[in-house]
């Protein structure tokens, strides 16, 4: 590190509530459930859903343009630090 460097971390783990789903799909992406009073409520997804096989691989396509821009600008960026 360089004098006048900035250093940046970024906690990922929530990544999936910010990818936005085209508002066509969310018919699909729904359930319902009943409350203690039987009452039928429903729920439905908005957002980028973790459970999915494909969420590791989009979520990477994803962030692979900000990484590649990063890299560009000499964001002094390691290996090491993208892979944790």
């Amino acid at each position: 590190m360089h004098q006048g460097w900035w250093m940046v971390s970024l906690d990922l783990k929530d990544v999936y509530l910010h990818v936005l789903i085209l508002p066509s799909h969310w018919q699909h992406l729904w359930f319902s459930l009943r409350n203690a009073e039987g009452e039928c409520i429903v729920c439905q997804w908005k957002v980028f859903l973790f459970g999915l096989d494909t969420a590791l691989m989009i979520t990477t396509k994803l962030l692979a343009p900000v990484v590649t821009y990063l890299h560009l600008h000499s964001a002094g960026m390691s290996h090491a630090s993208l892979h944790r």
